[in-house]
């Protein structure tokens, strides 16, 4: 059974990895169209389609992760892919995706957020 320290010592590491990408060069490996809750926002959505495979995973992460053309953002989410892949999220632990878009929804200010982002909450709410 996941438990939330099982899913914290997953997902954290993969976030930190994301960002610690992401922040390099002072900001300059972020896509141009990248705000912050897009780390969360494909932690989330990874998570998902390993849930559900009709997850729409393109409808909610930005392109340059969802379909990356560059090949340092390819090696990252291969990386942080391997990491996540040792959750599996089931009926009994939908519950922990939500506390964690919780968690990071109250760390972001507004303009951190994307309409994805917001979007997502809702569609995690609908298999809880």
């Amino acid at each position: 059974m996941l438990t939330k320290k099982s899913f914290d010592d997953v997902v954290f590491p993969a976030i930190y990895k994301m960002g610690d990408y992401f922040s390099s060069f002072g900001g300059a490996a972020r896509p141009s169209n990248f705000v912050e809750s897009d780390i969360a926002t494909y932690v989330i959505c990874y998570l998902l389609k390993g849930y559900d495979c009709y997850f729409p995973l393109e409808s909610y992460v930005i392109r340059d992760l969802a379909n990356p053309k560059e090949n340092d953002i390819k090696d990252l989410l291969d990386k942080v892919n391997v990491i996540l892949s040792n959750i599996e999220i089931d009926d009994s632990s939908i519950y922990l995706l939500v506390d964690f878009w919780n968690f990071y929804d109250m760390k972001y200010d507004r303009n951190h957020k994307s309409e994805r982002w917001i979007e997502l909450k809702s569609r995690i709410e609908s298999y809880s």
